[in-house]
């Protein structure tokens, strides 16, 4: 019934698609109107491909105020709905659904044949976290059954391998991860990015989207980074669309070298030491335990074997964050 609906609400005059290339995966994106790809795709423009060949993951993408549709009834009730917003009744091996207690968005996707559908109610009325993370749980779902998993963390490196920046709000991760833009490491993510399951992990960047606190604005030091640039986040926040301000400092994959804690000292010098991985689970397993909707024990149990795969360690931030690089670069 939502395909059928995704075709009704297509125009005479056809489609819009686009190409992503997401953890080696090729992501087809099909929208029905302009006004609701330009909402969704900068914070993915990064990994924009021009490949044409059959797609791994094809999601249809619409709205009704704009194609002027009526989406279909649901068939569920407000008590079916679950934590995240999943839906009782329409989970399975096979098939995943979930709905924004925010905004209304529907997403279900179809693991099996590869296909999903995302809706919404008003192209001109996208919450703006849905503009810096779209189409969320469809990737983490999609992901996480072919072995790629969601981390909530920042990350920097370089084609020869990068750190992993995982911790709480407010522990500086995505201020040591932007200001990425500043030093030799090159920007993968500053709060979500992919890791595959291996031996040897990999990790993907997902959204070129970066967001910053006032103090962390000031700190950065940089005339791209200011408010002038910014899109709103919420009060406390505001969004940059990386790729769009520094293209040349974006980097999509790289080997995972080191997991780094950071915490805001403020004072003094930065420092590095090294930790145990029962250490690093202590402070990231439960954060990532709640993060994600239906894969929150895959997602833990890939941290987990991550931090004993690879060194950890814990930064203090000081006065000046250029000199957390320097110590990451170190570790590198």
């Amino acid at each position: 019934e939502l395909l059928d609906n995704f075709e009704k609400a297509t125009p005479k005059n056809g489609n819009i698609k686009k190409y992503f290339k997401i953890g080696g995966k090729l992501i087809c994106t099909i929208f029905t109107c302009e006004k609701l790809e330009s909402q969704l795709t900068p914070a993915l423009e990064h990994s924009k491909t021009n490949y044409s060949k059959k797609p791994d993951l094809t999601i249809y993408l619409w709205d009704s105020t704009t194609t002027n549709t009526k989406m279909v009834d649901s068939p569920w009730q407000i008590n079916d709905y679950n934590i995240h917003g999943k839906v009782n009744g329409y989970n399975s091996d096979r098939f995943q659904t979930g709905v924004s207690m925010v905004s209304g968005a529907l997403s279900m996707i179809d693991l099996k044949n590869n296909i999903a559908a995302w809706w919404t109610y008003d192209a001109d009325n996208i919450l703006l976290n849905e503009r810096a993370e779209p189409i969320m749980s469809i990737l983490n779902w999609w992901f996480s059954s072919k072995g790629l998993h969601f981390m909530h963390a920042g990350a920097v490196g370089n084609m020869d391998g990068g750190a992993l920046l995982l911790g709480l709000k407010g522990s500086g991760k995505s201020t040591i991860s932007i200001a990425s833009i500043n030093s030799s490491l090159m920007y993968a993510g500053d709060d979500y990015c992919l890791i595959s399951e291996n031996d040897s992990p990999i990790v993907y960047s997902l959204y070129n989207t970066g967001k910053l606190n006032p103090k962390s604005i000031k700190l950065i030091k940089n005339s791209n980074i200011s408010k002038n640039h910014a899109i709103r986040y919420n009060d406390e926040k505001s969004i940059f669309f990386l790729n769009q301000l520094f293209p040349d400092k974006i980097i999509n994959s790289f080997p995972a070298k080191a997991v780094i804690l950071p915490f805001v000292n403020g004072k003094g010098q930065s420092s590095l030491d090294s930790i145990s991985s029962f250490e690093a689970i202590k402070v990231i397993g439960p954060n990532t335990l709640f993060q994600f909707s239906g894969s929150q024990q895959n997602s833990f149990n890939a941290v987990v074997n991550l931090v004993k795969q690879i060194p950890c360690y814990r930064l203090s931030i000081g006065r000046d964050p250029m000199e957390a690089h320097r110590l990451i670069l170190n570790v590198l």
